[in-house]
């Protein structure tokens, strides 16, 4: 009887289920990464930038307010949302500012292999910057009734979170080819923020599915 009403609540709550729990896993590698590099750093990085700073606690932000608002079930769910796919899309836009930067070395020195995974990573990033805009602006159509055709929402949704996944596993090639992807360790560290993302990118996908107009 208790697998029985367990197995209802978990139909009827499935969606709010995993919007929780990716975006909570999310926000637990986020604060990991960052409280292991900040006690075996003394807090360096915070010390003297204030970018990074500014950087984590936007960040912060943005996860905290997406768990925060899957757990009270309200529209401000969409908020936080748009909250997300703004700050995927800047942080995109500085990567290429800053790939294009690398690029322009990497062919100056005639250094080949990394040139073409410098213009991969970037391509990807544009696709980040071209998914998520039109993705921002279906979903604050649909919010506001503009646009009642929520499989538009869900379709740029998971491209968007495709495109994330495309970004995590390019920037683990360039990292593995760069050398400093050499074990386990190094590698899950290279990669706790990327999959921050992704996780909170998931969270996304489900939050939407709780939030759709049956």
């Amino acid at each position: 009887m208790g697998m029985s009403n367990f197995t209802r609540f978990f139909r009827a709550h499935k969606n709010k289920i995993f919007a929780l729990t990716f975006v909570g896993l999310g926000l637990a590698v986020f604060l990991a990464f960052y409280l292991v590099m900040g006690f075996s750093t003394e807090w360096a990085v915070f010390r003297t930038s204030i970018a990074a700073l500014l950087n984590f606690l936007i960040t912060l932000f943005c996860y905290g307010y997406l768990l925060f608002t899957n757990i009270y079930n309200d529209n401000r769910a969409y908020s936080a949302i748009f909250t997300f796919v703004g700050l995927m899309v800047i942080q995109a836009v500085f990567n290429i500012i800053d790939i294009s930067i690398a690029a322009g070395s990497a062919l100056w020195n005639g250094q080949v292999l990394n040139l073409t995974l410098f213009l991969g990573y970037a391509t990807l990033s544009g696709g980040v910057v071209g998914i998520g805009i039109p993705f921002y602006i279906f979903t604050f159509r649909y919010m506001f009734g503009r646009d009642n055709r929520f499989s538009k929402v869900r379709l740029f949704a998971l491209l968007f979170l495709g495109i994330l996944a495309l970004s995590v596993i390019f920037y683990l090639t360039y990292e593995f080819v760069a050398g400093l992807a050499v074990d386990v360790g190094t590698t899950l560290w290279i990669l706790a923020l990327p999959i921050s993302e992704l996780l909170v990118g998931a969270g996304v996908v489900f939050t939407l599915e709780r939030r759709r107009r049956i």
